[in-house]
């Protein structure tokens, strides 16, 4: 899908991904919210291409949708998890005349 991106998040200076597990698109909103976009319209996973082995902060992700930033919402702690790049979060938004904006995979 060509409106679509890979969700990372900077924690202590390193770039990381966030595992799908839990996410769902309460999660997508905030994020897509903090990119400046109006919502999320749906959330996805991305098998890794050149990203194997990239550093995973986030699983579990708990948002209820009304948070400003992903670093409100409760998950499992940073870079706590059980997951792999093969489960990358990812998400498509909307922006405020209804057409989607693509944003770096």
């Amino acid at each position: 899908m060509p409106y679509s991106g890979r969700v990372e998040v900077k924690f202590d200076g390193k770039w990381g991904t966030v595992c799908n597990d839990s996410w769902d698109i309460l999660d997508a909103d905030v994020v897509c919210r903090m990119l400046g976009y109006v919502a999320a319209v749906q959330v996805m996973s991305f098998p890794p291409r050149k990203q194997r082995g990239r550093k995973i902060w986030i699983e579990s992700i708990n948002c209820t949708g009304e948070e400003n930033s992903l670093v409100w919402c409760p998950h499992r702690g940073w870079g706590e998890h059980k997951c792999s790049n093969l489960e990358d979060a990812g998400v498509v938004c909307s922006n405020s005349t209804g057409m989607y904006k693509e944003f770096e995979n």
